[in-house]
């Protein structure tokens, strides 16, 4: 028995799959994009040709894998032989992953993603890629509490691809203090009056 062993990348896959649901597996993995064998008789000029896949989808994700080939060759009288193709399904395409718009917040919100918002991503064969994010954080601004974040949103595949963006948070403030003043009152002028007879001046600051 003959092996022969192909890598079909998941992406010229899904191109099939995407069209017509588990039918068009098959349609992908037929073997005018894969390869027929080559056969012949010493008395019959056309052996029939046949095959049987052997599905084994165990990869990463539960979406790639192999498919084992058996083909048969049979001539007029009923003699056979048989050859194993390896058919590997291959996921090697990083998701698109798809930043938040930068965003300006004051010194005193949240720089959550809650409020910052959050990425998102598609992926060929994963319906769910795992999305991170890691911070940098510069706050050299003004009183030590204004700056910018720079925010590396990562999606990973369950295959291990993975593909980053980047989101800019500046933090400022421009919110003027609160000021209430003490109240109105009422105050004898005698009680400004120094030992020379004039008023004092008083500042008062922080």
């Amino acid at each position: 028995m003959f092996r022969k062993e192909i890598v079909i990348g998941l992406v010229a896959l899904l191109l099939v799959v995407a069209g017509a649901g588990i039918g068009s597996v098959v349609g992908a993995t037929h073997p005018s994009n894969t390869g027929y064998p080559v056969t012949f008789d010493i008395s019959d000029p056309s052996p029939q040709l046949t095959y049987t896949d052997v599905p084994d989808m165990s990869g990463p994700g539960g979406y790639t894998g192999k498919i084992r080939r058996i083909w048969t060759s049979t001539d007029a009288v009923g003699n056979s032989t048989s050859a194993v193709q390896v058919i590997w399904i291959v996921d090697t395409t990083p998701p698109i992953v798809t930043c938040p718009p930068d965003v300006t917040i004051q010194s005193n919100e949240s720089a959550s993603p809650t409020n910052t918002g959050f990425a998102t991503a598609f992926d060929a064969g994963d319906p769910n890629p795992r999305i991170t994010y890691n911070d940098w954080i510069d706050m050299s601004g003004s009183g030590g509490y204004t700056g910018k974040i720079r925010r590396t949103w990562t999606a990973t595949d369950a295959s291990g691809n993975s593909a980053s963006c980047y989101q800019t948070i500046l933090i400022v403030d421009n919110i003027p203090p609160v000021l209430i003043a003490p109240p109105d009152v009422t105050i004898e002028r005698t009680q400004f009056l120094n030992a020379n007879g004039h008023s004092d001046s008083i500042l008062y600051h922080r």
